[in-house]
């Protein structure tokens, strides 16, 4: 009896999205961790920049990754970059209400409001010229269903994630 065991490789491609995706993680992780240890760096202030900041980055490395995926549904990670964008600019404005920093800030919601409204438009296109496309191919209730449960997740999370960092009651 010989006890062959087989070495499990990786394609680059492969390789590249767990990379991406732990990284991502990895940063929405240590962001959650700082909500929960306030006087980490020795300042709440510090502690609560660095936890917006790793959040930020976390969130956005995630949707990089999301767009990577090969999904016949494009779009949705433009959807979340826009919820992340609207969602930043919403924490900086309750948060610091400065005029000068909502002139600056101001930029986030116009790149946030389009990314939205690009994602939801290519949502929709990707599922209706897939019915006319092919014929053979339409969207099955199991389709529907993914859609709705990760933009519903996803807006979830991130609710949670303003909430808890901008401290809403």
């Amino acid at each position: 009896m010989s006890d062959s065991k087989q070495k499990i490789v990786f394609s680059k491609e492969v390789d590249d999205n767990h990379n991406g995706q732990a990284i991502g993680l990895s940063f929405l992780a240590i962001g959650l961790v700082l909500q929960f240890l306030p006087g980490y760096f020795g300042s709440e202030w510090v502690t609560n920049a660095v936890k917006f900041v790793f959040i930020v980055i976390g969130a956005l490395g995630m949707c990089v990754e999301l767009g990577k995926k090969k999904s016949e549904i494009k779009g949705l990670d433009n959807f979340l970059l826009g919820i992340l964008c609207v969602g930043v600019w919403w924490i900086l404005y309750y948060k610091f209400d400065f005029w000068v920093l909502n002139i600056a800030i101001f930029v986030l919601l116009i790149l946030g409001a389009y990314a939205f409204f690009l994602g939801f438009q290519q949502i929709l296109y990707s599922m209706i010229g897939r019915k006319k496309g092919d014929k053979t191919k339409t969207l099955s209730k199991d389709d529907y269903l993914e859609i709705f449960t990760k933009v519903l997740g996803l807006l979830l999370v991130l609710a949670q994630i303003v909430k808890a960092i901008a401290g809403v009651e």
